[in-house]
């Protein structure tokens, strides 16, 4: 015995249930996608790091480990105040190195524990060692 088509008005319904959760399936991993990829921290790698930390703008960047649970426990803090700058139309920028991916950038900028946030402005850094929370990096930003 095989399996039959549906036929009729039951089969018209288990039809339209099946379009209706495949679609609903659809929606939500494009919305799921959109979600994961906006951003407003700055994804950075050994290429873009040298150019964004030179230009005019104010750089505060996060040198984090995905193994690191105090950086995964930073990076809704870390994105919540990227979205507080950006709301604020604020010049600083926010941005991230994985220094897994980037292990040799991450040495030649002295990197010795996770999460470390270092502020550029003109290339040369300064360390934040403030709190690590949206409030407290927007503020010392803005100050």
């Amino acid at each position: 015995m095989h399996n039959a088509r549906p036929t009729g008005s039951i089969g018209l319904v288990m039809v339209m249930m099946a379009l209706t959760a495949a679609a609903a399936a659809a929606w939500n991993f494009s919305f799921q996608v959109m979600a994961a990829t906006s951003s407003n921290v700055l994804q950075l790698t050994a290429d873009s790091f040298y150019p964004a930390i030179h230009g005019d703008s104010l750089v505060m960047v996060q040198f984090y480990a995905p193994w690191c649970k105090l950086c995964q426990s930073l990076a809704p803090e870390y994105e919540m105040a990227a979205s507080r700058l950006k709301i604020s139309s604020s010049e600083v920028v926010l941005a991230k190195i994985d220094c897994v991916s980037e292990d040799p950038l991450c040495d030649a900028q002295d990197v010795k524990s996770y999460p470390t946030l270092k502020i550029y402005r003109g290339g040369q850094p300064r360390l934040y060692s403030g709190e690590l929370k949206a409030g407290a990096i927007v503020s010392f930003l803005q100050a």
